[in-house]
């Protein structure tokens, strides 16, 4: 990112020190939401496994709770939904 001055009549009242400040924060906030994103996905994943572990077949886990098989496997085997994101990752920086 470059630093460029603004002419002070490009803007009345905000500084740019107040704008930065505001994305400081707002990529602060982002962050927040990511990690309980994880955690919302961790608590929901160690769930689905117990009940699986408890002898709830697949297919009526998915019939539950309305989600895809492909969700669900991940769910169940963290180190597939692991690949799978290492895959999305590999398309993306390849493009």
């Amino acid at each position: 990112m470059v630093d460029m001055p603004i002419h002070p009549c490009q803007h009345r009242d905000m500084t740019e020190d107040e704008l930065r400040d505001l994305i400081a924060a707002y990529d602060a906030a982002g962050a927040q939401l990511d990690a309980a994103d994880a955690e919302r996905l961790r608590v929901r994943d160690e769930g689905l496994r117990r009940a699986r572990n408890e002898g709830m077949r697949q297919v009526d886990i998915v019939k539950i709770t309305g989600y895809s098989k492909e969700t669900v496997r991940k769910a169940l085997n963290p180190q597939v939904r692991e690949a799978v994101n290492e895959a999305k990752r590999d398309r993306r920086a390849s493009r």
